[in-house]
C-alpha cells in the first residue's frame, strides 16, 4: 500500500432541532464519504454517531481501518462554543435569511473547521504533506463519489486551494484598494453574498496554518465590529483574498460541474 500524501479532516455532530436535513440523510452521505474516500480521514465527533462511524469505517477493509482516526470531543468543548461567543451566534441567527432552518450550533461548527484542521496539521498523525478540510456531508451522490472519491484529492499544489461559486474576479477587483486585513473585513463585499465553497479547502501545512490563524483574526474582527455574515463564507472568503496576496492561497473559480456534481463542492472533481 502506497504511503498517503494527504490527510482529510472532518467532523460530524448531530445538531438539535435540525430543520434543514434529516439524520438519515446525513448518515447516508457520511457512509458514502467514509466508503469512497480512501485517503486517511480524521473525524471529530462524539456519542453514538461517533460509534457508528467508527464501526462502519473499520469494517470496510483493513486499508480503510488503517487510514482512520476518530477523535471524540464533546461539542461543548469546541473553542467557539465557549466563552462569550454565544450572544454573537444568536445575533447572527436572528439576522440570517435562513433562520427558519439554521440554529446557532451550525455557526459554531462552521467556525471550528479551521481549528480542527490546524490541530491535525500540527499533530500530523498520518505523516502527510497536505491536509484538506471536507464537510462530512459533501459526498451526496454515490455514483459521483465512486468516480472521484478513491484517492481524492489528487491535485496537491504548493498553496491552500479553495473554490469560489461567486464571481472571484469581481471580488478581487472590488477589494483591490484594501490592503490590511481589517480594511478587507470592513469593506470587502462578501457579507450575505455568495462567495467561496467553504465545504472543501486545503493544501500544505504552512498555508493551512496561516489560513487557520487568519480565519481566527477575521472572526475576532467580525465580533468586535459587530459584523454578521450568512455563514462561514464571508470569513473564509476574506481570509482567502488576504492570503492570496501573500502567495499562500490559490483561489479557484468553480468550474461547471459534471453531471451529478455541485458547484459548492467543486474541489471534489477539480483534477487539473
Amino acid at each position: 500500500m502506497t504511503a498517503p500524501t494527504v490527510t482529510i479532516v472532518s467532523c460530524y455532530y448531530a445538531l438539535p432541532n435540525n430543520k434543514n436535513r434529516s439524520l438519515a440523510e446525513y448518515q447516508q452521505w457520511i457512509a458514502t464519504f467514509l466508503h469512497c474516500c480512501t485517503n486517511p480521514i480524521v473525524m471529530f465527533s462524539d456519542g453514538q454517531n461517533a460509534d457508528a462511524m467508527d464501526n462502519f469505517r473499520k469494517n470496510l477493509s483493513p486499508e480503510h481501518a488503517e487510514r482512520w482516526l476518530l477523535i471524540r470531543r464533546p461539542y461543548t468543548n469546541l473553542p467557539f462554543a465557549q466563552g462569550d461567543w454565544a450572544p454573537y451566534w444568536q445575533t447572527m441567527l436572528d439576522q440570517n435569511d435562513f433562520k427558519h432552518v439554521y440554529q446557532t450550533e451550525i455557526f459554531v461548527l462552521y467556525a471550528n473547521k479551521t481549528k480542527f484542521l490546524k490541530e491535525i496539521v500540527l499533530s500530523n498523525p498520518f505523516k502527510t504533506t497536505h491536509f484538506y478540510w471536507c464537510d462530512a456531508g459533501c459526498w451526496r451522490n454515490p455514483e459521483f463519489a465512486y468516480d472521484f472519491g478513491p484517492g481524492w484529492p489528487t491535485v496537491l499544489g504548493p498553496k491552500l486551494q479553495i473554490s469560489w461559486v461567486g464571481d472571484l474576479a469581481a471580488i478581487r477587483q472590488e477589494g483591490a484598494d484594501f490592503k490590511t486585513l481589517r480594511e478587507l473585513v470592513e469593506h470587502l463585499p462578501v457579507r450575505k453574498k455568495v462567495s467561496v465553497g467553504g465545504a472543501i479547502f486545503g493544501g500544505p501545512s504552512g498555508p493551512c496554518l496561516a489560513f487557520a490563524d487568519t480565519v481566527q483574526q477575521v472572526f475576532d474582527l467580525y465580533k468586535s465590529l459587530e459584523f454578521y455574515g450568512t455563514d462561514d463564507q464571508c470569513v473564509l472568503a476574506t481570509a482567502a483574498i488576504y492570503l492570496e496576496r501573500a502567495g499562500m492561497v490559490e483561489n479557484l473559480q468553480a468550474p461547471q460541474p459534471p453531471p451529478g456534481g455541485d458547484p459548492w463542492f467543486a474541489l471534489q472533481y477539480y483534477t487539473e
